[in-house]
């Protein structure tokens, strides 16, 4: 899969505004393409980062960040809080952008837009679910192993994403003001 790596150096809010304000007023659907928001949660404990294990059929077996897609009347910050709850059992704060994405034709077909948390955990215990029977912290050479097995989803954007965690690359969220705050 290829993606648009939009180094986060060089978005400045106001860019940032208007790609996302742009991406969701072209409504989910333009010239027969479906586009989507996604919100993906970067979450660390000791050295490690939380991995599920996708059951749904067009990523059935691979591991994700815990990670969905926005939605109606949803703030980007609520979409990531109640998918980490939801896919995890977590209940997260996210405190910073470490990467988007942006994938003008998915193999679906669709334009995605994926924006990924740092997101630090507030309380609750692993849990899984029939959507995700395994739910797990993963190092990143254990990451990097299971992307070279096909058992990432989304290795790049993951991958990145950490590198970008580990170099202290990121968007602090008070930075960007109150357009991607919860409601």
């Amino acid at each position: 899969m290829q993606y648009l790596n939009l180094p986060l150096a060089n978005l400045f809010p106001k860019q940032l505004k208007i790609l996302t304000t742009t991406f969701i007023k072209n409504t989910y659907k333009n010239n027969n393409m479906t586009k989507i928001i996604a919100c993906s949660n970067l979450i660390e404990k000791d050295g490690k980062f939380l991995l599920v294990k996708e059951t749904k059929k067009m990523a059935k077996g691979s591991y994700n960040f815990p990670s969905g897609t926005l939605e109606d009347n949803e703030s980007l910050i609520d979409c990531a809080i109640r998918e980490a709850k939801e896919e995890s059992g977590l209940t997260v704060k996210p405190v910073s952008i470490v990467k988007l994405f942006h994938n003008p034709k998915s193999a679906r077909g669709n334009s995605v837009l994926i924006v990924v948390f740092n997101s630090k955990t507030i309380s609750g215990e692993l849990t899984t679910s029939k959507e995700h029977p395994e739910v797990k912290f993963a190092s990143l050479e254990e990451i990097k192993e299971l992307n070279k097995n096909n058992l990432i989803r989304h290795g790049e954007y993951m991958l990145d994403a950490i590198d970008n965690y580990l170099n202290n690359k990121s968007i602090d969220l008070d930075f960007l003001g109150g357009f991607i705050y919860k409601s």
